[in-house]
């Protein structure tokens, strides 16, 4: 593993916003929401849901690739 270089206010952000992604390609999957017309809907959808846990991973355990590879980090040192 490497060091956490995700700050406590991203993390949040990141759940929050990766929870209703999920939230949004289970809607999407099942039909209830009818997503973009570029893309067929399951394939939407799914998109939509593997973004989201992504995030929600990235913020529970307050690492990024991303963050690791570009240098930034949000995190602060006494956290």
């Amino acid at each position: 593993m490497f060091k956490e270089n995700v700050g406590d206010r991203d993390s949040k952000i990141r759940v929050g916003l990766g929870a209703s992604l999920v939230f949004l390609g289970a809607l999407g999957y099942s039909g209830t929401l009818p997503l973009a017309n570029i893309l067929p809907q399951a394939l939407s959808s799914v998109t939509l849901t593997i973004i989201g846990l992504v995030l929600v991973i990235e913020g529970y355990y307050s690492r990024c690739m991303l963050y690791k590879v570009l240098g930034i980090s949000t995190r602060k040192e006494d956290e």
